[in-house]
């Protein structure tokens, strides 16, 4: 009889029926498991939310408390903790009173200084720590009605470090003064009354300005870095450079009354609102009617009103239109009464670095402009900064050639005698045009 192979033959493993007795162990430790599992997970997520929410209902019920805890320097927090610095303030008009108040509430008042030109106190305040900017204005708001309160802009000046070299000096023949309608007749003006500048550091001891009738003054506060020398000698150099120098200016016998609010802050010359103001204010006490103003920035209520209340008196300010044609920058040339100047190139096509607006007045040379620096040299600068300088020498020419009651129509000519080069009219690249020196009738 043959034997059978014993192969191994594959079966399934044997089937627990549904009542199978381990089938319904293993159903009752599976629910157990899953309940145990989902309690712990529904605790778990109630200790999350209730972290949360405790120190956010704190700080709802209690703000103070909690503009506390970001300021406190001994916590543990990480950096992402760190409080957001103070924000600083501008406020005019702030009285006494109203100003303990709000140091009751947190604020800091720095620094306090009666201006004679709005004719009541400028202060510099600290907010709340941990306060916003809007927040801290609101409650400045709440707290003294008619004051009028801002941030305190900052206006940062440009470096030398962008003007190119200058090639031979151009003397009394440079093209951008031949655009102008310069002669070398202005070079023995003598007006009689100073141009404010208001702008950086100069260095006086540059050849260009040896014999200039320069006075200098400086109202940054104390403790704060001296400005940077670069951009204030180019100005000046432009206004009263000195004949047969390497950078002749426009009008070489003029006397400068120059104001520097500016400090050093890294590698940028900087100034703000609170300082502006105090430059203004040491300009009108002088008496001085013609001011130049190479800066632009953001708008600020306080600086409004300064420069406005300046021009009632029957002052003129000429402003730089700046490169940014935002509604947000380009301040204070935007201010109504103030002549904006915008740049052209030596071909009176605009300057790719100028703003345009319905508020440009007046275009200057702005491009490739032979400037004084630093340490006796001169370089080629551009920007709506060197074009102003044009625009406030016509200006000062126009009224030194008139009464003060004839003063409004003597600059009211220079928008005639503009060099018209856009649409007919003014327009808001060229303004009345391209600035022309006046005519000279005395001198």
């Amino acid at each position: 009889m043959k034997r059978q192979s014993q192969r191994s033959i594959p079966h399934d493993p044997p089937r627990m029926c549904s009542g199978h007795p381990l089938r319904q162990v293993l159903r009752k430790v599976t629910y157990a498991m899953s309940q145990r599992l989902f309690i712990f997970a529904m605790l778990a997520m109630f200790a999350v939310l209730t972290s949360a929410a405790i120190p956010l209902l704190d700080s709802l019920q209690n703000p103070a408390l909690a503009d506390d805890d970001d300021d406190d320097d001994d916590d543990n927090d990480d950096d992402d903790d760190r409080p957001r610095p103070r924000v600083e303030l501008i406020i005019s008009g702030l009285s006494d009173a109203e100003a303990a108040a709000l140091q009751r509430r947190g604020f800091r008042v720095m620094q306090s200084a009666l201006s004679g030109l709005l004719e009541e106190p400028v202060r510099r305040v600290l907010g709340p720590p941990g306060s916003t900017t809007n927040a801290a204005l609101r409650e400045v708001r709440r707290v003294a009605p008619s004051a009028v309160a801002d941030r305190n802009s900052r206006y940062v000046r440009s470096t030398v470090g962008g003007y190119l070299p200058q090639g031979a000096p151009c003397g009394d023949s440079c093209p951008h003064f031949v655009l102008t309608g310069w002669t070398s007749k202005y070079s023995g003006c003598q007006l009689p009354a100073p141009i404010g500048v208001i702008d950086t550091g100069i260095d006086e001891s540059h050849p260009a300005l040896s014999g200039a009738q320069i006075e200098s003054a400086t109202v940054r506060r104390s403790g704060r870095r001296p400005s940077g020398t670069g951009h204030g000698t180019a100005i000046v150099s432009l206004l009263v450079g000195q004949p047969r120098s390497s950078v002749a200016g426009l009008l070489p016998r003029a006397r400068i009354l120059a104001v520097d609010p500016f400090h050093r802050s890294g590698n940028e010359d900087v100034t703000d609102a609170f300082d502006l103001v105090a430059a203004l204010d040491l300009l009108a006490a002088r008496g001085v009617e013609v001011i130049n103003m190479s800066l632009s920035g953001p708008p600020n209520s306080v600086l409004e009103r300064g420069v406005q209340r300046l021009v009632r008196r029957g002052a003129t300010i000429v402003a730089a239109a700046g490169s940014s044609s935002s509604a947000s920058m380009g301040y204070p040339a935007r201010y109504p009464g103030l002549i904006a100047v915008a740049a052209v190139d030596s071909t009176m096509k605009p300057s790719r670095l100028s703003a345009r607006g319905a508020h440009i007045a007046y275009v200057g040379p702005g491009v490739g402009i032979p400037v004084a620096v630093p340490g006796g040299n001169s370089r080629l600068a551009a920007g709506t900064s060197f074009a102003a300088p044009f625009v406030a020498a016509a200006v000062a020419v126009a009224r030194s050639q008139s009464d003060r009651d004839g003063k409004v129509a003597a600059i009211e000519g220079l928008q005639v005698s503009a060099r018209d080069l856009g649409a007919q009219g003014r327009d808001p690249i060229f303004g009345w045009g391209l600035i022309q020196m006046p005519e000279l009738s005395a001198c």
